[in-house]
């Protein structure tokens, strides 16, 4: 842990002090780390705006949130150098690297890994007394899938499309709360709702207290699944939301997961990144006491790791600190500084 420090010290003994930090490669504090979260309110949002209080508070790192659009706008500034450290889900991530689809125009952004915050494990719910159970069920209905500018609409249209439940379905990209509202007011028959391990979004359970709900059960075994797989693989992660985690929800079932995962650039220094990510670690606890869906990956280092996208090199300050911990994966590659 990076502890604060009060120390008085004369002018020389300053700046002999500021010289040893320098060609040490120790990270300054007054080194302002600019962090990308989402909109505000979302789950990112306020996880990342409570970390970055805690390490700023508890260390010398000096993490400033900023609230941003989303994603697809951290993706940017990332790029553009206006931000050191950027929240992308595993699509978003995938693509802004390779230089896919909404990136092919401005090419490939030289992203590296740092950790993962949490899996997010999504679906629809529906009414429980509307008869809809399955994601068939969704054809031809009036659905939310998340607001413009973030990766929930991408990731789970995919998955529509994978699975030909978009025939005569509209799609509505609206914000969470407003879908949410919507389902409660019958003017949408489903929202899109996201469960973190058994710990369900603000907007979820909020719902779930306000009326009956069920969600939509996906197959990730058959045809529609293989399908996804072939298009779009790196969107291709299933997941689970157990029983118990709704309140109607009396067995396990499956649904999409993608991971909402943490990336900066080789501008970033060794010693920067390293020291980011174990005091996110070493902080964990406060964190999690803070914000429930940081539990995750507080359980385990090897959680931080687990959720990058293998394609995408990690950083070499992360990969010092994942071998360091004895959670390194050689499925992963090791980046380069600018």
């Amino acid at each position: 842990m990076i502890s604060k420090r009060s120390h008085r010290r004369t002018v020389p003994d300053a700046l002999a002090f500021a010289l040893t930090m320098l060609i040490a490669g120790q990270v300054s504090a007054a080194e302002m780390i600019r962090w990308g979260s989402s909109m505000l309110g979302a789950g990112s949002q306020t996880t990342i705006a409570a970390m970055a209080s805690v390490v700023t508070r508890n260390t010398d790192l000096n993490l400033v949130e900023q609230v941003t659009a989303g994603p697809v706008e951290n993706m940017r500034l990332l790029q553009q150098g206006e931000i050191e450290i950027g929240q992308l889900p595993s699509g978003v991530a995938y693509d802004g690297f390779h230089g896919k689809r909404q990136y092919a125009a401005q090419g490939r952004t030289d992203i590296q890994g740092l950790f993962t915050l949490y899996p997010a494990n999504m679906t629809f719910a529906v009414a429980a007394d509307s008869g809809m159970r399955t994601v068939q069920d969704l054809k031809g209905k009036r659905i939310a899938i998340g607001p413009p500018g973030s990766n929930a609409p991408r990731s789970i249209s995919a998955w529509l499309e994978a699975f030909e439940a978009t025939e005569g379905t509209d799609l509505l990209r609206i914000g969470y709360a407003e879908g949410c509202d919507g389902l409660s007011t019958g003017t949408v028959d489903a929202c899109l709702i996201f469960v973190s391990g058994r710990t369900p979004g603000g907007y979820t359970r909020r719902l779930d207290l306000a009326m009956d709900i069920v969600p939509i059960e996906w197959n990730t075994e058959g045809e529609s699944f293989q399908r996804l797989q072939a298009q779009r693989p790196e969107l291709a992660v299933p997941g689970v939301i157990v029983a118990g985690t709704l309140k109607n929800l009396k067995r396990d079932i499956q649904v999409p997961r993608t991971f909402s995962a943490e990336y900066t650039t080789g501008a970033m220094s060794e010693e920067t990144a390293y020291a980011v990510v174990k005091a996110i670690w070493d902080q964990r606890e406060e964190i999690s006491r803070r914000v429930s869906i940081a539990r995750w990956y507080s359980q385990t280092p090897g959680n931080m790791l687990a959720g990058l996208v293998p394609s995408i090199p990690v950083h070499p300050g992360a990969a010092r600190f994942y071998r360091e911990m004895g959670v390194w994966d050689d499925r992963f590659s090791v980046g380069a500084l600018e």
